[in-house]
């Protein structure tokens, strides 16, 4: 597998303190990446030029804003997690920031938000630290539905979501003893139980990423390792993975695959992985430094 690094050498960039890229998404309409970043605003990297272009999110000279997650609202308009959440509109790069109500039971009250995603009919759904939000697509009216393990007791902060072929949500969390179930019609979540649970243990058993690899592919990741769930969405097997070029199995942070399925794991710790299911290995990808 070849790499190739694109120079930041703008000269706008210059005056950023720092320019860590922690998301990004491919946009179609316009052939670019949109990249967010832990300072340096929101990134545009043109696949025409291959060019950067940086948006200033703020008014301080040298930190331009934190960008913790993108997705599209519409075709020419962002979500974008900025301490809270955004619309960016890509045609006159002009910034709208949603404020946190408590006004009624529609009002938006998530602003520690986690993560985002688009559902297949364009709802937008927030994890957060108060359970999990959603926006319908057809209006304004947010909802807000906690969600609590009845095993353990906690309440559940839902860190990533998957959505599943039946069309309900699998969370990957930090407080359960598994991955939280939501059923989509009835509004009830449940928990999928890790099989290495031990109720008399204080030790942490949920799963902290969840990742929907195809219909029939559904990866789990926890403190002893990486799962897979059955075909009927109900138990986890844990995988026996193999570390290849590395000694130790990094923890979860961000999933995706490639257009021939392969899946990559980028670990908050830095690095880039390959899982390969049939062969049960998870090999270090070497990236060069310039």
């Amino acid at each position: 597998m070849l790499f190739r690094s694109f120079p930041i050498n703008q000269t706008e960039a210059k005056a950023i303190t720092g320019c860590n890229f922690s998301s990004a998404i491919f946009d179609s309409t316009y052939n670019c990446i949109w990249l967010g970043t832990n300072g340096a605003g929101l990134a545009k990297f043109s696949l025409n030029d291959l060019a950067f272009n940086f948006f200033k999110l703020n008014n301080q000279p040298t930190n331009w804003g934190v960008v913790t997650n993108i997705t599209n609202k519409s075709e020419n308009v962002l979500w974008i997690g900025t301490n809270g959440l955004s619309s960016f509109n890509k045609v006159n790069a002009s910034l709208n920031t949603i404020e946190e109500k408590f006004e009624n039971e529609f009002s938006y009250r998530t602003n520690k938000l986690i993560s985002f995603f688009n559902d297949r009919e364009n709802n937008l759904w927030i994890c957060s630290f108060n359970g999990l939000c959603m926006l319908p697509w057809q209006n304004l009216l947010w909802k807000t539905i906690p969600l609590f393990d009845n095993v353990t007791g906690f309440t559940i902060e839902p860190r990533n979501i998957a959505e599943l072929n039946n069309g309900n949500f699998l969370a990957g969390n930090n407080s359960s003893c598994g991955a939280v179930m939501l059923n989509i019609k009835t509004q009830q979540a449940s928990v999928i139980q890790n099989p290495d649970y031990n109720p008399k243990s204080n030790d942490d058993y949920s799963m902290h990423a969840v990742c929907k690899v195809t219909d029939d592919l559904i990866l789990g990741w926890g403190n002893d390792g990486w799962y897979q769930l059955s075909d009927n969405y109900d138990a986890w097997k844990k995988l026996k993975l193999t570390a290849v070029n590395f000694k130790s199995l990094p923890a979860a942070g961000s999933f995706f695959c490639d257009s021939m399925n392969r899946i990559f794991l980028s670990p908050h710790d830095g690095g880039l992985f390959e899982l390969k299911i049939q062969s049960q290995e998870i090999e270090k990808l070497e990236i060069p430094d310039d």
